[in-house]
């Protein structure tokens, strides 16, 4: 019974043109939303090239002063004493590469870039030759094989895995999005619930399907409507922006894991959150009662919300922050932003959303249970305990 009633549920979502009109004016706002950070994410125009971080050592100053000298960018050079010294540089700083003495152009994260390592080949190449014309007379042949035997450069990465780089603007649009799609679809389930419960249809409906069948179908029925619509809005903004694009084209993968894990987080998160709102819904029988019924939960995922988009960026590393993104109730709002904002590792990633995975199955079983014993229930507000102290006969 569970397929036929989410079945019945999402086509009465998706058919209604109140669906289509939010769908178009999500679409508009993400667009019109992207369209600012393009150009709030544009560099400034100064007539300036654009600089890049290079650290080097000693022994490869000439080459690095020579590539200085083969590019328009402006290259802002760190002399470093030790190899050590580099590496460190790297990793903790924004310098983007590091020209070691044994001839490796050392970065992180895979960011390497093809022009600054044909640049570098070609100062030494440059440098090698012009030594070599110097000391010897030689004719065109022997330069060339000299330019060929030239040193070159080797690509090296250091591995740097310890968390995911993306972009924080993109972790906080993330956040908000997500939990005003939870806040929405949520909300309907339970004024859904309501509405059968008072009109008395609820008891027809509970002749032939089970309590806990109508909860989960209702549940998976408007979560599937409420994916949809997200998809389709991501869709749209992936097709029509280019800022987003060169956000999931980056050479680190974090963008791209922030949509997916956005996409499994949104779908787990609904499932767990929507189960506690109908669950808290149907402890009463007016729609003007829900508010206060469930206000408990709004108010809990309200101070997970902000807790998210002020503490992931500013304060990564603080206890309650990695508190929240183990908890069930709180991670479907957190490790997006967390994600999309690089600053959880896979393995807390990994480890998170195993925990919410096995949660799912445990909050539909407890929310399952209050519907159950609530669900027939007419007149004033029932109380967890009156709840769990009353036997149902459904």
């Amino acid at each position: 019974m569970i397929p036929i009633v989410s079945k019945h549920e999402f086509l009465n979502i998706v058919k209604t043109k109140t669906f289509v009109f939010s769908t178009l004016f999500w679409v508009v706002l993400i667009c019109v939303g992207l369209i600012i950070s393009e150009q709030f994410g544009k560099a400034p125009s100064s007539g300036q090239p654009p600089s890049m971080l290079i650290a080097y050592e000693q022994e490869v100053e000439p080459i690095v002063k020579e590539a200085e000298t083969l590019t328009s960018s402006h290259l802002v050079l760190t002399l470093v004493h030790s190899d050590k010294e580099g590496r460190d540089l790297v990793e903790n700083s924004s310098v983007s590469y590091f020209v070691s003495s044994n001839k490796e152009l050392i970065t992180k994260n895979h960011e390497f870039s093809s022009n600054v390592l044909d640049m570098l080949n070609q100062a030494s190449r440059n440098l090698h030759l012009q030594e070599s014309i110097n000391q010897l007379g030689l004719d065109n042949q022997k330069l060339s094989e000299i330019d060929s035997s030239a040193e070159k450069f080797r690509p090296k990465d250091l591995g740097v895995d310890k968390k995911t780089d993306s972009h924080p603007s993109f972790g906080i649009f993330t956040g908000i999005f997500l939990f005003i799609m939870l806040m929405l679809y949520g909300s309907l389930i339970a004024t859904g619930a309501v509405q059968e419960k008072s009109s008395r249809i609820v008891e027809i409906l509970l002749s032939t399907v089970k309590p806990y069948e109508l909860m989960t179908g209702k549940i998976l029925g408007i979560g599937a409507a409420a994916l949809f619509q997200m998809l389709i809005v991501l869709a749209v903004a992936l097709s029509t922006n280019s800022y987003l694009i060169t956000l999931l084209s980056m050479n680190s993968l974090g963008a791209v894991f922030s949509l997916v894990f956005m996409v499994l987080w949104f779908l787990l998160g609904f499932i767990v959150l929507s189960a506690l709102e109908v669950a808290l819904a149907s402890r009463v029988s007016r729609q003007e009662d829900i508010g206060s019924a469930i206000s408990p939960l709004t108010f809990t995922l309200l101070l997970i919300f902000y807790a998210g988009i002020f503490l992931a960026p500013s304060s990564p590393d603080s206890l309650l922050l990695k508190v929240l993104e183990f908890l069930p109730i709180s991670s479907p709002i957190i490790m997006p932003i967390a994600i999309s904002s690089g600053v959880v590792s896979t393995f807390e990633t990994v480890v998170s959303f195993l925990i919410l995975v096995a949660f799912v199955p445990l909050a539909l079983w407890f929310s399952g249970i209050i519907y159950k014993r609530s669900v027939l229930h007419i007149g004033s507000k029932l109380s967890l305990k009156s709840v769990f102290a009353k036997r149902s006969n459904l």
